[in-house]
């Protein structure tokens, strides 16, 4: 379909503008000025007889030029009037010009038709009928051109926007530690409310702002994110709810809402200890193999040395002592790990989202006993309601 699009398009374009006048000219060219005379007529009887009978709309003189030949002069040109026994030609002035010559070669030609209609009113042909259709065709031609100008100003203007655009650094990237399928931008869009991205620099430092509506504490805020641009990688510089900058605890809860509801919350375990810092430095995906211990760094032989990762088995206990510290409330529904990690004093750290019946959300961090994994204290409970 899209072919024969294409080909229509293409033989309206080719007639319009080159076809069309090599017709044109091929039939000027072929006696298509000239009008047969019933019998001659001398120059002042015809100049007469054409003042006061013809009836061509453009007409705008008819005079003698200065080799005291007759002459019409039209829209386009002026055209003299050359007799030879009874055969009178309507000449047209060409300049090389094809389109300019068309228009000539066509205004004559209708000349010739109104002419030849007054000797001869029989002839069947319809003057004003060969009038319309060269203006019409005038008329396309110029409504054509205009189209074209338009369409090329517009897919140029759609072509060069994503190039002028920088934020598509952070929009089109992925936070792996949540989706590798989702991106930044289709996350963030379809979590905020009236979602709108900026790019702008501080100085040398290329920044790009997130701004965007979401419910937080049982009332409308505006959050707004910035990005900070280094190389091929990018990290949050700021996050604040209402101008005011969040906890990175709060932040984190953000980011997992935010993916939780797009339904591409990170489920990999082995990137658990990531997720946090995700959420505060928001690198790309190279971002997580820049965090592995580089060659000639100090070797952790301590399985819980401090900052060390929770095992995927171990983090399930910890999921299901939270779970059983929360029984008691009765709209408590389940919650799910930000980040847990050894201390290196026996303890670990655990940073979780709570999520409840009524689809909020609650950031909670939690010190937890390194041996049989139960919950010694909730160190921390800062309130993040995110609808």
């Amino acid at each position: 379909m899209r072919f024969l699009l294409f080909i229509a398009v293409l033989a309206v374009l080719l007639w319009t503008f080159l076809l069309r006048s090599i017709f044109v000219l091929k039939r000027y060219d072929n006696h298509g000025n000239e009008v047969i005379l019933p019998e001659p007529i001398d120059a002042e009887a015809l100049f007469q007889k054409l003042r006061t009978e013809l009836q061509y709309p453009d007409i705008k003189n008819i005079f003698y030029n200065e080799h005291g030949i007759l002459s019409i002069a039209g829209r386009y040109s002026a055209y003299m009037l050359l007799q030879e026994g009874n055969t009178l030609t309507v000449g047209a002035v060409m300049t090389d010009k094809r389109s300019k010559d068309m228009r000539r070669a066509e205004e004559a030609m209708c000349i010739t038709a109104y002419i030849g209609k007054i000797f001869n009113p029989a002839t069947p042909v319809n003057p004003y009928r060969m009038y319309k259709k060269m203006r019409h065709a005038r008329r396309n031609n110029l409504v054509i051109t205009a189209i074209l100008v338009v369409a090329l100003v517009i897919y140029s203007a759609v072509m060069l926007a994503p190039a002028l655009d920088e934020t598509y650094k952070v929009r089109d990237s992925y936070l792996s530690q949540y989706s590798s399928e989702i991106t930044v931008g289709e996350a963030f869009d379809g979590f905020f409310g009236d979602p709108s991205w900026t790019a702008y620099q501080e100085g040398s430092q290329e920044l790009i702002d997130f701004q965007g509506n979401c419910t937080f504490g049982g009332e409308n805020v505006v959050v707004r994110i910035t990005f900070g641009i280094y190389g091929d990688q990018f990290r949050v510089d700021s996050v604040k709810i209402n101008g005011n900058e969040t906890s990175d605890l709060i932040t984190a809860s953000l980011f997992t809402a935010i993916y939780e509801q797009t339904d591409a919350l990170a489920s990999s375990s082995s990137d658990a200890t990531d997720a946090a810092d995700a959420a505060v430095s928001g690198t790309a995906v190279a971002q997580a193999e820049q965090s592995q211990p580089q060659s000639g760094s100090a070797t952790r032989n301590d399985a819980t040395a401090s900052g060390e990762e929770v095992d995927i088995e171990s983090q399930a206990v910890i999921v299901e002592h939270i779970d059983s510290y929360f029984s008691d409330l009765p709209d408590y529904a389940f919650c799910q790990l930000t980040t847990c990690t050894y201390q290196g004093d026996g303890t670990i750290i655990a940073y979780a989202t709570l999520y409840y019946d009524d689809r909020s959300y609650t950031a909670g961090a939690f010190l937890i006993d390194a041996d049989d994994l139960t919950i010694l204290s909730e160190i921390q409970a800062e309130e993040a309601i995110l609808n």
